[in-house]
């Protein structure tokens, strides 16, 4: 159900400038003589020399105080979210919060088929832990049982499990995305998410309160 990964280039675009740079003057260096010297040698012994006399002229404990302030800038920076917030961690990882985090995820969906897709597939995957809970199988097995239409869903929900059938990678997305002649993809555009969204809310509040009964 998870996108296929990308496959990442050798050289990252930002160092693109860098190799060009360096390609550029090996190349130039073949033909001029002393270039590589002259502008890429002695100027970089330049910039070194004048902070290292720079170094020198200051007060070694001005240095070291400003190293030791940075890197504690540094470390608290690093470690600030962890101490303000220490549960959040524990709870993006509970269904509820992953209820909030699609419902966060609706404005984006309205945007684009790709938004509505990866909402859709969302929407599924929650679907499938309370499902799962309730009837104590595996995710394929829960699956298996909706595909061969087994196990009663709300139309709203059988719809998100179909379109992700029939989009079930990227793919796949791609695939259907050229395909359609229009500019939205119509088992997307057709797609009540505002209902699916509606009854998982139900399903996340029934089982709440059974269990606290």
């Amino acid at each position: 159900m998870t996108p296929p990964e990308e496959t990442r280039p050798l050289l990252p675009r930002r160092y693109l400038p860098l190799l060009i740079i360096l390609l550029l003057s090996g190349f130039l260096s073949l033909f001029v003589e002393g270039f590589f010297t002259r502008f890429i040698f002695l100027p970089v012994i330049q910039f070194f020399a004048y902070y290292y006399r720079l170094y020198q002229i200051l007060p070694q404990n001005l240095v070291w105080g400003g190293l030791v302030v940075y890197a504690a800038l540094v470390v608290l920076r690093l470690l600030w979210p962890r101490l303000a917030r220490p549960t959040a961690t524990a709870v993006a990882d509970t269904p509820r919060s992953r209820l909030q985090q699609l419902a966060e995820m609706y404005a984006q969906a309205r945007k684009s088929d790709y938004a509505r897709w990866e909402l859709a597939r969302e929407v599924e995957k929650l679907a499938l832990l309370s499902l799962q809970r309730q009837h104590g199988q595996t995710a394929v097995a829960i699956q298996q049982r909706i595909a061969s239409q087994t196990l009663p869903l709300p139309p709203a929900l059988q719809a998100v499990f179909a379109v992700n059938r029939a989009i079930p990678d990227y793919r796949s997305f791609i695939a259907v995305r050229q395909a359609a002649r229009r500019k939205s993809i119509p088992a997307l555009a057709t797609l009540d998410l505002d209902a699916a969204l509606t009854e998982m809310a139900a399903w996340e509040a029934a089982e709440m309160k059974d269990a606290g009964s």
